[in-house]
């Protein structure tokens, strides 16, 4: 029975619309030709058709799934499904439809058969004419019997409801008014419910189980377009479907309804005018007293705006999750509320992690500096600066941090926007840039230090030798050797330090191994913890190698410092070098390798070790597992700079707690010899009475230059600037054989003498001073045709050598 308070339908299938008949016929028919003449015969009387033929079981199945017919023509008997089937699949369905049977064999066993298992009518197909009749009446009968049902049903019901009211009053006519009261209440509810559904803000629309639209609410109206005479009594799975690739779709969803099951989702749908819009939709199925599903109830709701609003977020969402800054919300209770995949990339912590936490026990190391940070933010709404983070790793990040505060109340609702970069890199970049800003400033005060040491230490190393062959007493000779060796150790450490400040470098010559290990064993046996036990491992028959033994000297003592700090509880130092053939099979697998003959320095501890992770990294500059303060991370890069400079190549070998070996690879020459460490033994050539004119501003360094010079049958004339040097020289032209002057000088320098006694005459040769560690630290030497250049501080012994080869190249 229908609900008594809806609407009917105004349209009933079968009937004229519009002056035409709109019928759906579907046919299980083996041969088209016998479908096409069942379909001329319908058509002769008026209906406008839209029929399928199916000739298997699927066929039919889905056939009756996936659309609603008018009436079902079926073959009696086919190879994959007869008539007989075919009507009991349909009424196994629900479905109550016209069927008629059509045999091209019949018999009289047959058609009893078929209106037995209840088919409507049996037809012979050579008598097909009769089918439009057969048709039209079979539609006017089931228009009948529908309206029979109903009435019947009602009767029913009435007299059911009759005999019950009677038998309640002859019980008691208290309780039979009762009962009139309670049905007078359910017809009120019924009511009540009705314009509840009227007055919904959402569209609802009940149909049949086929889908006929039976009632709909004023707000279905609204969204759709469709009033009650544009869609009573039409298939509201065909009203609104777009058409199209969601077919498949809608096919899907009917399917699940028809079965009785509860469906939500959101589908697109299409207005009166055409429009697509996202519709939200729950259709419940209905359920009659015999378990069969009668209606369905469908609630509509426009989600389009919702989904372009959930669009946009989702953009906006994807648009800050491409952000390479760490960006998230944190509620009134510092709880994470919104965490984006930067956040996710420079924290460690995935967003599941992360919502829901307390934004100070996740990240923050120092709690103080983020209370005080919140505070500032609660009073100003912003806050910016830098903050230490504790990442998931357990890495500490140095963050610049941006806070903006959401909400107005300073105390209550208030959100928290962070935008925090990572500033670890750029701070390490800016001490890298600050160190060596220091080390630049080292290396120009070292250049100036150097200036004047070695004008201290220039008079010492030329006087001492004069003063041996004076002294005949064994002890002062001793004192005598004393100072001329602290002289020449202190020059050598200013080349070391300039060596490492401003990368100068020095000569090349043959350097003994043994005697460099042995300097360096000296120092750090003098400077080094007692608990470091120092090994030294020296074979005789090492082969010499072309190196800056400065240099040579200032890599072996960077890596005895490392070695050093990495046992700071003690250990075994031990250092060796050895003689080493590299073949070309070892060479092929060491990276800068070379065959031939090379000799090893070896650097070998029993400390800590260097962790996997940093081992790829150690020569990388300025980067450092030290504390601040105690290593600028130039170490090793210096180290590498000088074997790779003097064409070896170095290896490492390391352990965790069992210490780390470095393995210095120089090329050797096994038939070379050390460079001789002093000329004593060849007596300084003597002069002849030449004059040599001497021009330095340090009084100290003319002195012993006029002692040495003098001492060995030079005359000497001097001056303590260019100018006075120029006049001395203008004056004294025919007698001045050589000049000797200092670059760097007040008044008139260097060069600029040159260049005026150049002027004068060409013929004289000049030699040149330097306190400066190279020539390319003074201004003016690159274009000046000097003889000579002497760096300070050298020996007496030099001086004379280099004016004897000069004078006797300018008498040749």
């Amino acid at each position: 029975m229908e609900p008594p308070d809806l609407p009917p339908r105004l349209i009933e299938l079968g009937l004229p619309v519009d002056g035409a008949v709109p019928l759906r016929v579907l046919i299980v028919e083996k041969l088209p030709e016998d479908a096409e003449q069942m379909i001329q015969e319908i058509q002769k009387h008026g209906y406008v058709l839209h029929w399928r033929r199916v000739s298997t079981v699927a066929e039919f199945q889905a056939a009756l799934r996936s659309e609603l017919w008018n009436v079902v023509l079926s073959e009696y008997a086919l190879p994959n499904i007869d008539g007989l089937g075919a009507l009991r699949m349909m009424q196994k369905s629900g479905l109550d439809l016209p069927f008629i049977m059509v045999s091209g064999s019949p018999s009289e066993e047959q058609a009893v058969a078929a209106i037995k298992a209840g088919a409507h009518d049996y037809l012979v197909k050579r008598r097909l004419g009769r089918l439009g009749e057969v048709v039209a009446r079979e539609l006017r009968e089931d228009g009948e019997r529908r309206s029979r049902r109903r009435e019947a049903s009602s009767v029913r019901t009435g007299e059911e409801e009759v005999r019950r009211l009677l038998a309640l009053a002859e019980h008691s006519r208290i309780e039979l008014l009762g009962v009139v009261e309670q049905q007078r209440e359910t017809q009120e509810r019924l009511k009540l419910r009705t314009s509840a559904l009227d007055a919904a803000a959402n569209a609802v629309v009940i149909t049949d189980a086929s889908g006929m639209i039976e009632w709909i609410n004023p707000a279905f109206t609204e969204l759709t377009g469709y009033a009650g005479a544009d869609c009573l009594g039409r298939n509201l799975r065909h009203l609104l479907r777009p058409g199209g690739s969601e077919d498949s779709f809608y096919d899907k969803l009917w399917e699940t309804i028809l079965a009785g099951h509860v469906w939500r989702g959101v589908v697109v749908s299409r207005k009166r005018d055409g429009q697509l819009y996202d519709e939200e939709q729950t259709i419940t199925p209905v359920s009659d007293e015999a378990g069969m599903v009668s209606h369905f109830i469908c609630i509509k709701q426009d989600i389009t705006d919702r989904r372009k609003a959930e669009e946009q977020l989702r953009k906006q969402a994807a648009l800050l999750d491409a952000a390479t800054d760490a960006i998230y919300v944190c509620d009134s209770e510092l709880r994470v509320s919104y965490w984006n995949k930067g956040a996710e990339r420079l924290y460690g912590w995935k967003s599941a992690e992360a919502l829901g936490k307390g934004i100070n026990d996740l990240l923050w190391q120092d709690p103080v500096a983020f209370a005080k940070a919140h505070s500032a933010l609660l009073e100003r709404r912003e806050w910016s600066g830098e903050l230490k983070v504790r990442c998931k790793t357990g890495e500490t990040l140095s963050v610049f941090a941006s806070w903006t505060r959401l909400g107005m109340d300073p105390v209550q609702n208030n959100e928290l926007l962070a935008i925090e970069t990572d500033f670890t890199e750029m701070n390490r970049l800016e001490a890298q840039f600050l160190q060596a800003q220091r080390l630049e400033g080292i290396g120009a005060l070292a250049s100036g230090i150097a200036h004047d040491l070695n004008n201290i230490l220039a008079p010492v190393l030329m006087t001492a030798p004069l003063l041996r062959g004076r002294v005949a007493d064994p002890e002062d000779v001793a004192m005598l050797e004393t100072i001329e060796s602290c002289a020449k150790r202190g020059a050598n450490i200013l080349r070391q330090l300039l060596t490492f400040a401003k990368g100068t470098p020095g000569a090349r010559i043959p350097i003994p191994l043994r005697n460099l290990l042995r300097e360096v064993e000296l120092i750090i046996r003098e400077t080094f913890p007692r608990e470091i036990q120092i090994l030294m491992e020296m074979p005789s028959g090492i082969w010499p190698v072309v190196g800056d033994a400065v240099q040579l000297h200032q890599a072996l003592m960077n890596l005895c410092l490392n070695a050093r700090d990495a046992m700071p509880d003690g250990g075994t130092l031990t250092l060796e070098v050895r003689n080493v053939t590299v073949d070309a099979a070892f060479a092929a697998m060491t990276h800068e390798a070379n065959p031939g003959p090379h000799a090893c320095l070896s650097v070998k501890d029993t400390g800590t070790g260097i962790a996997p992770e940093n081992l790829s990294r150690i020569f990388e500059p300025f980067f450092t597992t030290k504390e601040i303060g105690k290593g600028s991370g130039l170490g090793l890069p210096s180290v590498l700079g000088i074997v790779r400079g003097h064409q070896g190549f170095v290896r490492v070998s390391t352990a965790l707690g069992r210490g780390t070996t470095f393995e210095l690879y120089f090329p050797a020459l096994p038939e070379g010899k050390p460079a001789s460490p002093s000329g004593r033994d060849v007596p300084a050539a003597r002069g002849a009475g030449e004059c040599v004119l001497v021009v330095d501003d340090e009084p100290a360094v003319i002195d012993g230059l006029r002692r040495v010079l003098m001492g060995h049958g030079y005359r000497v004339l001097s001056a303590s600037h260019g100018a006075e040097g120029l006049a001395l020289f203008a004056q004294h032209r025919d007698e001045i054989r050589v000049i000797l002057t200092d670059m760097m000088m007040p008044v008139m320098n260097g060069p600029a003498l040159v260049n005026a006694v150049y002027s004068i005459d060409r013929s004289v040769p000049i030699i040149g001073m330097t306190g400066l560690p190279d020539e390319q630290h003074v201004k003016g030497l690159e274009n000046l045709s000097l003889a000579a250049m002497m760096a300070k501080p050298f020996s007496g012994d030099k001086v004379l050598r280099l004016l004897d080869l000069i004078l006797r190249n300018s008498r040749a």
